[in-house]
């Protein structure tokens, strides 16, 4: 009868952690890990607060991507100027100083993700992205616009950590800024700032 009673105790115990898991292969709640929420959103990619950071989430991530994970058109105009405008002898199509900025060309492209996931990774430094550019290996950077949404805020440092900072301050300083309608975006559709750098 003990028996009984500690198998009928451990499948109850088992039961809801079990129907919840296998709730994640329901088709009906399918997304990424950053539309994970509990409670009343505020702030969020998926949007749903009013707040000005709230707002800029949703223009960000509508930006870029869609709801299926593929390239949008703004990504795909950025990807065919970069790729007709530079030689096939890149290392990188192009650099980001945000891990959502790459995401949608990651699985197509080179794209180098400088600072990783949190911005405070120190790869690569200034003078590793320095060399690139000069050898001829790096052309582009895909930065963020100054002052709009990134998930710097989430490890309490926007804008990454220092050397991500410092090779953002040298590419803003050093590079060219392309206008987005030179790849057919209107300026104010335009989430991040291509710049263009010279290897001389």
């Amino acid at each position: 009868m003990k028996a009984l009673a500690a198998f009928i105790g451990v499948v109850a115990m088992l039961a809801t952690p079990f129907a919840w898991a296998a709730s994640t292969l329901d088709a009906q709640y399918r997304g990424s890990a950053l539309d994970a929420t509990a409670g009343p959103v505020e702030v969020g990619l998926a949007g749903g607060g009013k707040s000005p950071l709230a707002q800029e989430a949703k223009q960000i991530s509508t930006y870029l991507v869609t709801q299926d994970g593929q390239l949008n058109p703004i990504n795909r105009a950025v990807l065919a100027y970069v790729n007709t405008t530079q030689g096939s002898d890149m290392k990188y199509v192009f650099a980001t100083d945000d891990w959502l900025t790459a995401q949608p060309y990651v699985a197509g492209a080179r794209v180098l993700p400088m600072g990783g996931f949190s911005g405070q990774v120190a790869y690569p430094t200034l003078a590793q992205v320095q060399t690139l550019v000069r050898d001829g290996r790096l052309k582009y950077f895909l930065l963020d616009a100054p002052g709009t949404f990134n998930l710097g805020f989430l490890f309490g440092t926007v804008g990454g950590g220092p050397t991500l900072r410092a090779v953002d301050a040298w590419v803003r300083t050093s590079c060219v800024a392309i206008p987005s309608t030179a790849y057919g975006v209107p300026t104010a559709d335009a989430a991040q700032v291509l710049y263009r750098c010279s290897a001389a």
